[in-house]
């Protein structure tokens, strides 16, 4: 009588067991159907809109609100979330802060001059930038970014050897609003953002921002002058005018300005090895000095005890020129598509 009761409670014990395994899998299933599911990621890398996972194009696309999350607010900042793209400055060859050099796969261009062209090209709407002075910008109101890897010259053109870097920005909301942003931070630091959509119509949109930044520099100067700082700000607009499903037409305007102190650059090293005939005695403290030959010898008309090959050497945060240096830019577009 106890064994047979044992064994049907031991019977009823797995019973149970197997029926909350069933409901336990039958629960994952449904939060499978119903957050496992991948949203649809639509590209242009072709020129038309399509499924990600049906264009055979090695493809990295980001929307706006992923590249906030990830607070990626400058397209230099690209590096940190896309593989193969090495999207850096070239401030310390070009002398502007807004200068690019961009790399993918290792294929790109170095030289910010405006005869040379590019190796990775970037667009933003379908619109080309075709220098890399301007490239190195804020992410301002951007509602995806799409970098193509490998040559894209059948459909974008020149200049895409490396690949392309496609951007496209927020349009035009179907109800009047806006987006508000700001931030602070170290170095005085001042980031806003404002975007205010407005339709004119059902079948006319419209949609203006402005982005302001600002930030002290962190290298400084014995004249007083800080480099490194930020001084930025950026309206734009956008105009679409959509009359039927299968007609679009869209005006953009854009203006960027940059006006800043220069680029953080301090001195780095130098060839110690580099001889000279003799120009200087023992008693210039020189290090190297052979009888014959000499290191760097002492700078004249500089009151300073250290030899010429590192009296520029004035730690990580101090740049010791004396020369004016800036770095400006102006740019602005319009166009229509």
């Amino acid at each position: 009588m106890n064994a047979g009761l044992k064994r049907l409670s031991n019977h009823g014990l797995l019973l149970g067991g197997l029926l909350s395994v069933i409901g336990a899998e039958a629960v994952a299933q449904e939060a499978v159907g119903q957050a496992g599911v991948l949203e649809e990621v639509t590209v242009t890398a072709r020129k038309v809109r399509e499924n990600l996972q049906d264009t055979p194009v090695a493809v990295t696309a980001l929307s706006g609100d992923a590249l906030e999350q990830r607070q990626i607010f400058q397209t230099d900042k690209l590096t940190q979330v896309v593989p193969n793209l090495q999207f850096g400055t070239n401030a310390p060859l070009a002398g502007n802060n807004s200068s690019s050099q961009v790399f993918i796969r290792g294929i790109g261009q170095t030289d910010p001059t405006s005869t040379v062209d590019p190796g990775v090209g970037l667009y933003i709407d379908d619109v080309y930038v075709g220098t890399a002075v301007g490239a190195r910008m804020d992410l301002r109101d951007i509602a995806s970014v799409q970098v193509l890897r490998g040559p894209q010259g059948t459909l974008f053109g020149r200049n895409t050897i490396g690949g392309a870097v496609l951007m496209s920005t927020t349009d035009p909301g179907n109800e009047f609003g806006g987006t508000v942003r700001g931030g602070f931070g170290s170095d005085s630091l001042f980031d806003g953002f404002v975007a205010l959509d407005a339709p004119i119509s059902g079948t006319l949109k419209s949609r203006f921002t402005a982005g302001r930044r600002k930030q002290d520099g962190y290298v400084s100067r014995p004249d007083g002058t800080d480099l490194g700082d930020v001084n930025t700000y950026t309206p734009t607009s956008k105009v679409v005018w959509k009359p039927t499903k299968k007609l679009e037409a869209r005006w953009l305007a854009d203006y960027s300005n940059a006006d800043e102190h220069g680029s953080p650059l301090v001195f780095a090293s130098i060839n110690t090895a580099a001889t000279f005939p003799r120009v200087a005695s023992a008693d210039a403290g020189c290090p190297g000095f052979n009888g014959s030959f000499a290191t760097l010898p002492v700078v004249p008309n500089i009151p300073d005890d250290r030899c010429a090959n590192n009296f520029q050497n004035r730690g990580p945060f101090h740049n010791n020129g004396t020369a004016p240096l800036k770095s400006t830019l102006e740019a602005w577009a319009a166009r229509s598509i």
